[in-house]
């Protein structure tokens, strides 16, 4: 066995075998050794089981080790630039181009790899990947230490804090111009429609001056609605904070985002019981453009009215006005009817005996 794997051992790299000729790994399940180390004795298996493989060394904590590679040379005064450690750190030249590879043992925080490191399009490989090392050939050419692993510095907690910052200035949005409150409410608002009809708690809620006490609720049904109709949430998002804003007292930032993260499983008939100044009546959703079609069970079931008990034909104008197109509990029935819960399961299973589906 070559004495530079030997070594490899004894300082506790991770290694893989690697296709002869190649750098894919020659194990399938090589993620392992993410985790557990090869033996002495698994690479001696290696090298006796496969013909002349190459060696690679899984990079992060479990070799505690991270590597750049430098694949365009012409960046290189660029980047000693910003860490000049790799002039003395260990250095291996590599046969792709005359590339080189720069080791650095880690401290106690471990870089997250990249492809684009301090935005040089230089990649850094650190945990959850894998670095071809010496004696690995490809095409004949020899992957060689000029630095030797004993000069090996630690990577240097600045460039990990660099990369970080220089990563929350490339995710920042760009800087827009600042609107007063006048400006806001001056905002032409294009209100999306239900399925090209309008929707008309969504502008009643956008039109409405949000007191103290009602902002949370009704920017959180608004949103909601916004992205149940069909809307990109960014885009919901937007009439949202625009709306917050327009305010005289608006929501905190943390109250908003807080808005944007909840669940929601609110029908109509919650959000009229929430938002008790709503007017329904010019709604085209609620009954298809103002009319109630022959899918209504009111509409559909006329003719059997008269038969029904007084209960029954309380449920059934509930199911067909409050609830339609909704699916009720018997406990939301007997609050809005005013009735007692038993009661109104007795009427429903009256109506399904009359074939009269609820």
């Amino acid at each position: 066995m070559d004495t530079q794997i030997q070594q490899y051992i004894k300082r506790g790299f991770s290694l893989i075998p690697i296709k002869a000729n190649n750098k894919q790994p020659l194990l399938f399940r090589w993620r392992e050794h993410q985790i557990t180390r090869a033996t002495f004795e698994d690479v001696l298996k290696w090298y006796a089981n496969y013909d002349s493989p190459n060696i690679a060394i899984v990079t992060g904590k479990i070799s505690n080790l991270v590597v750049i590679d430098l694949d365009d040379v012409s960046k290189l005064e660029k980047l000693k630039s910003i860490l000049p450690e790799i002039d003395k750190t260990t250095r291996v030249y590599t046969p792709n181009r005359g590339a080189y590879h720069y080791y650095f043992s880690l401290d106690t925080v471990i870089p997250k790899s990249t492809k684009n490191l301090f935005n040089l399009g230089i990649e850094l490989r650190a945990n959850g990947m894998y670095n071809l090392a010496p004696p690995s050939q490809i095409n004949g050419g020899k992957y060689q230490f000029q630095v030797p692993l004993t000069k090996m510095l630690t990577y240097p907690l600045r460039a990990i804090e660099l990369q970080k910052q220089l990563k929350l200035e490339q995710n920042k949005p760009p800087e827009q111009e600042q609107l007063t409150r006048d400006d806001i409410i001056k905002l032409p608002a294009k209100l999306p429609k239900y399925h090209g009809r309008e929707v008309s708690c969504i502008s009643q809620i956008y039109q409405r001056e949000l007191k103290v006490g009602e902002r949370d609720t009704n920017l959180f049904i608004f949103y909601n609605l916004l992205v149940q109709n069909g809307n990109k949430k960014d885009y919901a998002q937007q009439l949202v904070i625009q709306k917050n804003n327009s305010l005289q007292e608006p929501l905190t930032d943390r109250e908003i985002k807080n808005i944007f993260r909840r669940s929601y499983s609110y029908t109509c008939s919650r959000i009229r019981q929430e938002l008790t100044y709503l007017n329904c009546t010019n709604c085209e959703h609620k009954f298809k453009g103002g009319k109630l079609k022959m899918s209504n069970i009111l509409i559909k079931n006329l003719n059997k009215l008269p038969e029904l008990t007084p209960s029954e034909q309380r449920v059934v104008l509930f199911l067909g006005t409050v609830f339609e197109g909704e699916n009720p509990s018997n406990y939301q029935l007997a609050k809005i009817t005013g009735m007692n819960k038993n009661i109104v399961k007795k009427a429903k299973e009256g109506l399904e005996a009359k074939g009269i589906k609820t």
